[in-house]
């Protein structure tokens, strides 16, 4: 691949994307976080100013316009606190739904929301919806703070289906946060639970709630719903007594004693209640710490997911790229079958140079390859077809893709750098119908602009296209 379009979304202050979905007819919807009022709003935007510390920024990009990116919707949306989106779902209309934490107070609500009030003294969850298509403020329809009041809570992933349903996951320390009767655990078990929530903004009302958690912290991570009906989670976990289910891959933790994050995969029927409602779930991982950022699954309802492992013996399978780990902190990408515990890993690697590596999202492609982005440390990162072959000094992007099935570096198919010596990292991936690959995420100065935008703050979104 090659560049075809690089350009930062910025101003003078603190900019960042964290979320990207490709919408109908090649619109690239991007959210983030700025604390200005200095980036370019679009005339019918729900709201033209930043109204608080940091605020939610919505921007629509055309990629159909003849490689021009142009910028066809840009809104803000917030409180007078912190307001942090963390997912983005995009429906067939176009209407754009958001989650993630807020400190405000009089963030605003709309629609039928399930719970209106947030807490003064602890962070919330919230989720949004904007439909681009009204003009002004009738365009949020539904907002909802999510949350208990005796702790933090923070919406982490996010999922729709055909019928409207959202599907939410985070973590929370509140001993009140809202769940149905149908949980599969009604107690807060450690200082801080995963939890895993079905909201149905219709009727103003959780369909099905519940925390998932051990005796330590754990944190829900990242979410998908199957083909199937299932929901999939990937949870990053402290704990020794994280519930586990149906034959797992790895029945406890075993010797995965250092302290630090472990992974837990697996996956829920949310039409059932208690005990039924956890279908499996398994500790994955090597002997030291390893986080999971990201989950996907592909057209066969495997789990592939990604993060970042100090482990030497992070499990690989012979098809890997790389058998052994670099140094540091390493990239791993793997893929699982919870539908068929014994034949649980289907794939694994590590992708990773001498110095670190952590990866934030995973996304495959209709072939079976797939793509992959995060940081990276190494001089000597392997690249392949690469518009960027050399590091540029400092933490620099990375984006990749391999085949699963091929091993060793036949089975990359691309790999190359992004970046100079500043601190650049991307958040978030998406892949276009036309095969181009969109990354952005938030840096520094120094990427190979070749579009307009603006640059110069202590930290500015870039949005990056290669094809």
């Amino acid at each position: 691949p090659i560049l075809v379009y690089c350009a930062y979304m910025g101003s003078s202050g603190n900019d960042r994307i964290t979320a990207m979905k490709m919408g109908p007819n090649g619109q690239l919807y991007i959210t983030g976080s700025t604390n200005t009022s200095e980036m370019q709003w679009i005339d019918g935007a729900y709201d033209n100013f930043n109204d608080g510390l940091n605020d939610i920024f919505l921007a629509i990009v055309d990629t159909t316009d003849n490689g021009n990116f142009t910028l066809k919707y840009f809104s803000y949306l917030g409180g007078t606190g912190d307001d942090f989106p963390l997912a983005l779902e995009i429906d067939a209309n176009g209407v754009a739904y958001m989650a993630g934490t807020t400190t405000s107070v009089d963030f605003p609500m709309a629609g039928n929301s399930f719970q209106t009030t947030g807490s003064a003294s602890v962070v919330n969850g919230f989720v949004a919806i904007i439909d681009p298509s009204q003009y002004g403020g009738v365009s949020l329809t539904y907002a909802t703070y999510l949350g208990g009041t005796d702790g933090n809570n923070s919406i982490n992933g996010m999922a729709l289906d055909p019928a409207g349903f959202i599907y939410l996951i985070g973590s929370t320390s509140s001993t009140d946060f809202p769940l149905t009767d149908s949980a599969y655990a009604q107690t807060l078990y450690g200082p801080q639970d995963a939890f895993l929530t079905k909201l149905d903004i219709n009727s103003a009302a959780l369909v099905y709630s519940t925390y998932l958690g051990g005796e330590l912290d754990d944190t829900g991570n990242s979410i998908a719903l199957g083909t199937n009906g299932k929901v999939y989670f990937g949870i990053s976990t402290n704990s020794a007594l994280f519930p586990l289910e149906g034959p797992s891959y790895l029945q406890s933790l075993g010797t995965l004693q250092q302290p630090g994050s472990h992974i837990a995969i697996g996956m829920m029927d949310m039409t059932q209640s208690g005990e039924a409602s956890l279908v499996y779930s398994t500790y994955f991982g090597g002997s030291d710490t390893d986080q999971v950022r990201k989950i996907a699954l592909d057209a066969k309802n495997n789990i592939i997911f990604t993060g970042y492992t100090l482990s030497n013996d992070f499990p690989t399978t012979p098809d890997a790229v790389q058998h052994n780990p670099g140094g540091n902190t390493d990239v791993f990408v793997s893929v699982v079958n919870p539908n068929d515990p014994p034949h649980f890993l289907v794939y694994s690697t590590y992708f990773a140079g001498t110095q670190g590596e952590v990866a934030y999202d995973v996304k495959p492609d209709a072939a079976g390859n797939i793509y992959f982005t995060g940081y990276t440390l190494s001089p000597d990162l392997f690249t392949v077809g690469a518009p960027y072959p050399g590091w540029g000094g400092g933490i620099d992007i990375f984006i990749a893709a391999i085949k699963p099935g091929t091993p060793g570096r036949a089975g990359i198919l691309f790999s190359t750098y992004a970046g100079a010596t500043g601190t650049y990292v991307p958040t978030s991936l998406v892949l276009g119908p036309d095969g181009s690959i969109y990354v952005g995420g938030y840096g520094n100065v120094g990427l190979p602009i070749t579009g307009n935008g603006y640059a110069g703050g202590i930290s500015d979104a870039f949005l990056l296209v290669m094809k």
